[in-house]
């Protein structure tokens, strides 16, 4: 059985207004939610769903919805979560939309307070500069991959878990990411569909050692008759990470993981693609990143190299085309679509623009 799955990767909208995403929604206070599927389509549940309802609007009318309607949709969501001992969380990425807010407040005032008359949109800029980005800033970091990785790859292998364990399923996956959450799935599909990354006997050689400390920390705290810390919650959420890789490695090496579309919207990738010597070698004279240093080459069952499209807007100073970053090919194409012309609502409007809606419908 091949089952269509879309994984969705959010970033952290531009929002100084919004204090906390722990908020009541319908009724519904996100903090006391145990379910994280159900938070998720909380949180971002008017974007998700306007972009749903847009494709199958546009695939109706050309009686194609089936294969839409019938696709697994899979939520991931990140830097916001309360829970401190979370078996989702790891480090403070669930505290970044607070930390955002607050600089943000404080940073936002100081230029207001101190600004001259101007007629160029200085303010508006800096605070999609200051919220766009901030995020993108922080998965970057050494602490902010390894927790945002830890936690979408968590959030897939449960999302994904009847499917994953069933030796006879096959997946063929379409990633949608925006803004920062397209960086992370641009370094999911390179991190998946590439062979020069962590390898199997490293993953699990890690996951045996975790093991292994688990049960010497338990069998000390029942002697002593200790309390459970945060730090024995991080080595178990570092295992559940660990053991999710292990999953989606094993069935990328069985063949039975096939990526068919990589889906990035308002991107800053372009603007960060200089993080590793490897890739300033890549660019440094001249040249553009071979694809299948990235992944995007044919894998699975698939013959045929995946399509990435990236959705870019001149209004938002946050997108960046893509093309000039890669070596040429049919597969990578940029899409230059006007979502809206104001910055901030330019980076955020893709979920509810008719013309992604329609690019996505044709490219489904």
């Amino acid at each position: 059985m091949d089952q269509q799955v879309i994984i969705y990767i959010h970033g952290i909208s531009p929002d100084e207004n919004l204090a906390t995403i722990a908020k009541v929604i319908d009724g519904e206070d996100l903090r006391e939610i145990q379910d994280p599927q159900r938070k998720m389509e909380l949180s971002h549940r008017k974007e998700y769903e306007a972009l749903q309802s847009g494709v199958k609007r546009y695939l109706r009318k050309e009686n194609k919805q089936e294969e839409w309607d019938k696709a697994e949709h899979c939520f991931t969501e990140w830097g916001w979560e309360y829970q401190e001992s979370d078996a989702q969380n790891l480090g403070a990425s669930h505290r970044l939309k607070d930390a955002q807010h607050y600089l943000g407040q404080r940073v936002i005032k100081a230029i207001t307070d101190s600004y001259w008359f101007t007629l160029l949109p200085q303010k508006a800029i800096r605070k999609l500069a200051l919220y766009g980005l901030a995020d993108a800033f922080y998965y970057i970091s050494s602490d902010g991959r390894k927790s945002i990785r830890a936690r979408i790859y968590h959030l897939i292998g449960n999302r994904l878990g009847n499917l994953l364990s069933d030796p006879d399923s096959t997946i063929t996956i379409t990633i949608i990411g925006h803004s920062a959450g397209s960086v992370v799935a641009f370094d999911l599909v390179n991190y998946l569909f590439t062979e020069d990354k962590l390898s199997m006997t490293e993953l699990l050689e890690e996951a045996n050692a975790l093991e292994k400390n688990i049960s010497e920390l338990r069998k000390l705290r029942e002697q002593h008759e200790m309390p459970f810390t945060k730090g024995d919650a991080a080595l178990e959420d570092t295992l559940s990470f660990v053991k999710s890789l292990i999953t989606l490695k094993s069935i990328k090496e069985d063949n039975r993981l096939t990526l068919r579309r990589l889906i990035t919207m308002g991107s800053p990738i372009a603007m960060m693609a200089l993080r590793s010597d490897k890739r300033i070698r890549d660019l440094a004279y001249g040249n553009r990143i071979p694809l299948d240093s990235l992944g995007l080459t044919a894998n699975g069952k698939n013959s045929e190299a995946p399509l990435w499209v990236n959705m870019w807007n001149k209004y938002d100073p946050i997108s960046f085309p893509v093309e000039p970053m890669v070596e040429e090919s049919p597969n990578v194409k940029d899409y230059h679509l006007r979502t809206a012309w104001n910055p901030l609502n330019s980076h955020t409007n893709y979920w509810h623009s008719k013309n992604v809606h329609r690019l996505l419908a044709r490219l489904w």
